[in-house]
């Protein structure tokens, strides 16, 4: 009898999806148990998860055609059902979305930074299902920061045989610092408010290759961070990565000549 009931409390478990806040889920919602992926592409890291209630043998990514590709494993003939969720700054536009080569509907919601598709179907045994966006993160104009940061490598055996091999910015509002670390040590680096704004508290939230990292050492804006060997990617998450000076002269340039034609325009409007 407790075992019954052990096996009763196990199924009826519900697994709510981990950033769906505001998109509205009535239709789909806690459809079965989640299964997260992360996605590796043009040097950046995307977390994706897919909730089913049917086995997910595999997914791919292919990005010269911005598809999402899952080969899947139904045991039931009616009322198959899947959520799948990852950012828009991943993958986003226009949505097609295809099962064993043939588009069907599916419920596509966005909220500001995510995307979430759902469908059902029928038939069991095995199935493709393919999502097909029309933008992709190559859009994004990535800047590299390696040589306006300071930064060191300290700690370690063999100091020599670790670097950091570049330093961009994300659309996550973060540092990506990719790392080739042969041994043990520490990265101590220095973030201006000019490129990495820290949060405000004045802390920073930080990553090594998607693992929180709870004995990094802040000094002000310098970080200590220690990292093991095999270690690739350390993130710094902070408020606001400033994009390129350039870009902000510019914005702010076009922002006083507008002004200016709208004040000789309407003069009565900016009188006091």
């Amino acid at each position: 009898m407790k075992s019954i009931l052990f096996v009763a409390l196990i199924l009826s478990i519900v697994i709510y999806p981990a950033f769906g806040a505001g998109i509205d889920l009535s239709n789909l919602e806690n459809v079965g148990f989640k299964n997260k992926y992360i996605i590796s592409t043009d040097g950046q890291d995307f977390k994706l998860y897919l909730t089913a209630n049917f086995l997910v043998k595999s997914h791919e990514f292919i990005k010269d055609d911005k598809m999402l590709k899952f080969n899947v494993e139904t045991g039931m003939d009616e009322d198959n059902k899947c959520e799948i969720y990852f950012p828009r700054n991943f993958l986003d536009g226009s949505f097609t979305t295809l099962l064993n080569g043939k588009e069907v509907s599916a419920t596509v919601t966005k909220t500001d930074t995510i995307v979430y598709i759902g469908m059902k179907f029928d038939k069991k045994g095995d199935h493709t299902i393919e999502i097909i966006g029309t933008k992709y993160i190559s859009e994004f104009n990535r800047e590299e920061f390696t040589d306006q940061l300071t930064y060191k490598i300290s700690g370690g055996l063999e100091t020599s045989q670790n670097s950091v091999e570049k330093i961009f910015n994300t659309r996550d509002d973060s540092l990506l610092i990719k790392l080739e670390a042969k041994h043990h040590g520490s990265l101590v680096i220095t973030l201006p408010d000019d490129i990495l704004t820290a949060f405000d508290d004045g802390t920073y939230f930080v990553t090594i290759d998607h693992e929180e990292v709870l004995d990094y050492k802040q000094d002000g804006s310098t970080l200590t961070i220690p990292f093991r060997a095999g270690d690739r990617d350390i993130e710094i998450f902070g408020s606001y990565v400033i994009p390129e000076f350039g870009t902000i002269v510019t914005i702010l340039t076009v922002s006083v000549i507008m002004t200016l034609l709208i004040s000789k325009k309407f003069p009565r409007v900016f009188s006091i």
